[in-house]
């Protein structure tokens, strides 16, 4: 269910932040689908709960094999 991600983003200190520049970071399968049911871009963390292939299957837009790979889906 991606109401918790609405939720979050109807708070007033993020007031203005569109779907379009968000990034949802989770480390399962739930996060995955609740990412793309919020249409927002899923990024996978391999260093959390399930495995690179399990993530894989739940098609993130993006993998991160260790923090610091997040900034690069940051585009600036």
């Amino acid at each position: 269910n991606p109401q918790i991600v609405y939720d979050i983003l109807s708070a007033p200190t993020l007031a203005g932040i569109a779907l379009e520049e968000t990034l949802y970071v989770g480390d399962s399968d739930v996060d995955m689908q609740t990412a793309h049911n919020a249409h927002l871009a899923a990024i996978g963390c391999t260093w959390g709960f399930y495995k690179r292939e399990q993530l894989l299957d739940n098609h993130p837009d993006y993998i991160a094999e260790q923090p610091s790979d997040i900034l690069s889906f940051i585009q600036k």
